[in-house]
């Protein structure tokens, strides 16, 4: 500390210079730009049950990888059929989407904490019978495709209550940017790390092993969750029916300007771009004419770019006076990336692209998420959240499947072209609904 004119005491770190004129001091001050934007990124963790919470969901994540991987390994090793693989994924998601929306309904009226809780309480049995299963040489392929529909459930409730959950974990409501692009972050990390650590452990463990340790992880997970504090709240009681809540939710999310836009921006962005990705196992064998090794590369690199654009939004959240200019920014590049592919240009071209297209998600869905999060009354967090989730996954689903029946009757260079500008399109038809989407006369 030091003192300055007129008996001021200020921090040394403020302090830039000081003129002598006319036998006076002068200071002049200036915030730590750099400082300011470290303390801006890391402050969610501020607050102790964030700090516990995203462990924990990292740890879910990538366990939930753990499951996928080593069911994909053992039904394909006792089958030999790929149309099973996909049967498979097909028993996952059928019931996510279809318990997905009431999940929303009854997120909004539970005990978030709690909900997470029974979820992970289910998977938690799940994998100790599946490991069970997998020692002792039982385990058939119907046992796999009724977990599969016990994870397709349970992920319904987990994936919406995981984004509305961070609202009540943060002191402070303007850190929730900052804690949903760290979300995130955890998805991103646990997308690169999950088949990674799940493929060793089947490496050298075999399905026991990797079962095992999917069941360890949401052991911990649960513990987790116990040491998270509240003030104990009783659950809300219902005021209406589980079927009217549900058409308030959506009701509210077509009247909402602002909302129904985004909404219809993460439709495009996942019919358009995520459902692409599921050509990179062809672009990488037709195009680049890599192996399993160079596949996996690829989607690290998406990650990569996912992780610095998460980074981005956590730390410059605060100086984005109209988050919708970042959001379509965002929207661009990943059209953008995907008809630089389809022009199969140089390999470090392609390198550069993914990393782009990854940035592209991460300042998007982060962006959108938050601004949505903002936006939502508490009291309808929850169906808003499980719309949201929903649609991504729905319709990324979706776009995978016209994908791929579009590459195979244009080749996958084409399709990826003619996708980016369909992507574009949508784009500006949309950017023009939000030039007039206002709340209040505050654009967003």
């Amino acid at each position: 500390m030091r003192e300055c004119r007129y008996g001021q005491t200020i921090s040394d770190s403020r302090v830039t210079s000081v003129n002598r004129n006319g036998g006076g001091d002068v200071t002049t001050f200036r915030e730590p730009a750099l400082q300011e934007s470290h303390a801006v990124i890391w402050s969610t963790f501020q607050s102790r049950n964030y700090r516990i919470w995203y462990p924990v969901q990292l740890l879910t994540l990538c366990s939930n990888w753990l499951f996928m991987v080593g069911a994909n390994w053992v039904l394909y090793e006792k089958t030999l059929s790929s149309a099973a693989l996909g049967m498979l994924t097909f028993a996952m998601m059928i019931p996510s989407a279809v318990c997905m929306l009431p999940a929303g309904v009854v997120i909004d009226r539970a005990s978030r904490k709690r909900v997470l809780q029974y979820v992970q309480a289910v998977l938690l049995l799940q994998g100790g019978t599946l490991t069970y299963l997998a020692a002792t040489g039982a385990l058939a392929v119907i046992h796999l495709f009724g977990f599969a529909v016990i994870f397709g459930v349970a992920n319904a409730f987990y994936a919406p209550a995981r984004h509305a959950f961070v609202a009540d974990l943060i002191n402070d409501r303007s850190h929730l940017p900052q804690a949903v692009a760290f979300n995130s972050l955890a998805f991103n990390l646990a997308r690169i790390g999950g088949p990674a650590i799940g493929g060793v452990l089947l490496a050298y463990g075999g399905p026991t092993g990797c079962f095992g340790v999917y069941t360890a992880g949401m052991a911990l997970a649960l513990v987790g969750l116990r040491w998270i504090r509240f003030p104990w709240t009783a659950d809300r009681p219902p005021e209406t029916s589980l079927w009217t809540s549900l058409r308030e939710g959506l009701r509210f999310a077509w009247r909402h300007r602002r909302v129904r836009y985004l909404l219809a921006w993460v439709v495009g962005s996942a019919l358009f771009g995520a459902g692409n990705l599921s050509l990179l196992p062809a672009y990488a064998a037709e195009i680049l004419h890599y192996g399993a090794s160079g596949y996996g590369g690829m989607y690290t690199l998406i990650g990569v770019g996912a992780m610095f654009g998460a980074l981005g939004v956590a730390g410059t959240y605060r100086r984005i006076h109209r988050p919708v200019r970042w959001i379509q920014i965002g929207v661009a590049l990943i059209p953008l990336g995907m008809s630089g592919l389809g022009m199969r240009p140089s390999v470090p071209v392609v390198f550069v692209l993914l990393i782009l297209i990854g940035l592209g998600f991460a300042i998007q869905f982060a962006l959108t998420n938050s601004t949505i999060q903002m936006t939502v009354q508490d009291r309808m967090r929850g169906r808003i959240m499980s719309l949201y989730t929903l649609l991504f996954f729905g319709t990324t689903a979706l776009g995978g499947a016209m994908a791929g029946h579009m590459a195979a009757i244009m080749g996958i260079p084409r399709w990826l072209i003619l996708s980016g500008g369909f992507g574009l399109f949508l784009q500006g038809w949309i950017r023009m609904g939000l030039r007039h989407a206002s709340v209040e006369g505050t654009e967003i």
